[in-house]
C-alpha cells in the first residue's frame, strides 16, 4: 500500500502520539442463548430475574419461559432449538415484555434469532403483532423490528417490518412500519420457526441488511440490502444501543389484539467479522481518514479493535498493523 494521503498529519499525530499510549475504555459483550440455562415450565416461567432479564415499564406483562414439550402456547418444536423457549403474550390488560441490558460496540454488529408468531386469544385480533428491539428505543443506534399481521381479522400469516428513522436520525417516515419489499418476508406461516437476521451499521447509523430463513422447512437463506436508506436509518447518536426487547403487541387500551405471541429461540447478538478491519470508517478503502476516526473513537474509548472487550493499546497497535499492512479483503 502507499501512504495513505494527508500523510504528513498522519505521521505528526503518530510521533505526537508516543508508544506508552493507555486509554481506559468501555468494554462490549457479545450475547447468545437459546434459554437453556434458563427454569421453565408448559405453562410458562416469568423470565424476569433470569439471566438479568426485566420488564421495562411498569404494570407491564413477564415475558415467560416455556418447555417445547407440552407448552400451552401449542408452538412446535424448533428443529434448531434444545427444550426451552422464550415468549411473550399480550394479555387483555396491557403488553408483555422481556428486555435485556448489553454493551453493544461500535462498527458493525447484528442481531439474529430463531422467531415464531402465534394468535392464541379470540379473533379479529389487532396490529401489531409483536417485536425486537435494540433499546433504549428511541434512542442512538436503535430501531424496531416488527412483526405485523397481514390480515387481522384471520390470524393466519404476518410480515417482517423495520420502524426506523430518515437520515436525520429523529423524523420516522414509516412509523407504522416498513414493510421489507421482498416477497420472501412477507406472508409468513403463523407456528412456524424462521430465522431473523438484521445488520447495523452504526458507523454510517443505519440497517445495512437483512435476512430470512424458513428453519422449519430447512430453507435457503434470503437476504435483503437496502439502497435508497430512507426508513433504514438508526436513532440519532452519539453512542450505540444498551439492550434489546422482546414485545407482545396488539392494539392500544384493554382488549385488542389480546393473544398477540412472539417466540424467540437461539437469540445471537454479536459484532460482524470484519472484511476489512481497518477500514474503519467503511468507506471501501483504507486511507487516513480512516486513521482519524479510529483515533476519535480510540481516546472516546470506543473503539475496540480486536474485540477483547475493552479499548486499550492493544487495540491501537493491532490497528496500526493492519493499516500499514492491510490484509487481503481491504
Amino acid at each position: 500500500m502507499n501512504l495513505p494521503t494527508g500523510s504528513n498529519r498522519f505521521l505528526n499525530v503518530l510521533a505526537a502520539l508516543g508508544i506508552g499510549l493507555v486509554s481506559a475504555g468501555t468494554a462490549s459483550a457479545q450475547y447468545s442463548t437459546g434459554f437453556e440455562s434458563l427454569t421453565a415450565s408448559p405453562a410458562g416461567t416469568p423470565v424476569t430475574g433470569q439471566d438479568g432479564y426485566y420488564i421495562p415499564a411498569a404494570g407491564g406483562v413477564d415475558g415467560l419461559v416455556y418447555t417445547y414439550a407440552g407448552n400451552a402456547l401449542g408452538i412446535i418444536a424448533n428443529p434448531g432449538g434444545g427444550t426451552k423457549f422464550l415468549a411473550c403474550t399480550r394479555t387483555a390488560a396491557t403488553f408483555a415484555r422481556a428486555q435485556r441490558d448489553l454493551a453493544w460496540g461500535p462498527g458493525c454488529w447484528t442481531m439474529e434469532f430463531d422467531v415464531c408468531a402465534v394468535f392464541v386469544g379470540t379473533l379479529p385480533t389487532a396490529n401489531n403483532l409483536g417485536s425486537i428491539s435494540s433499546q433504549v428505543y428511541p434512542g442512538p443506534g436503535t430501531c424496531i423490528a416488527l412483526a405485523t399481521w397481514v390480515d387481522a381479522n384471520t390470524g393466519t400469516n404476518w410480515n417482517m417490518n423495520y420502524v426506523g428513522y430518515a437520515a436525520d436520525g429523529v423524523t420516522q417516515p414509516f412509523a407504522a412500519g416498513l414493510l421489507v419489499p421482498d416477497p420472501n418476508f412477507q406472508n409468513l406461516l403463523v407456528n412456524n420457526w424462521y430465522h431473523w437476521s438484521t445488520t447495523f451499521d452504526f458507523t454510517l447509523n443505519r440497517i445495512s441488511s437483512c435476512s430470512v430463513r424458513d428453519v422449519t422447512a430447512n430453507g435457503p437463506v434470503h437476504t435483503f440490502t437496502p439502497t435508497d436508506f430512507n426508513g433504514w436509518y438508526l436513532g440519532v447518536g452519539p453512542g450505540v444501543p444498551t439492550g434489546f426487547r422482546l414485545f407482545g403487541g396488539g392494539g392500544g387500551g384493554t382488549g385488542p389484539g389480546t393473544g398477540n405471541t412472539l417466540a424467540l429461540d437461539n437469540v445471537n447478538i454479536h459484532a460482524c467479522p470484519p472484511v476489512c478491519p481497518c477500514d474503519w470508517n467503511h468507506s471501501g478503502g483504507v486511507n487516513s481518514q480512516d486513521f482519524f476516526d479510529f483515533l476519535t473513537a480510540f481516546f472516546l474509548g470506543n473503539a475496540d479493535y480486536n474485540n477483547d472487550g475493552v479499548t486499550n493499546s492493544q487495540d491501537f497497535f493491532d490497528f496500526l498493523t493492519c493499516f500499514f499492512a492491510p490484509p487481503a479483503g481491504c
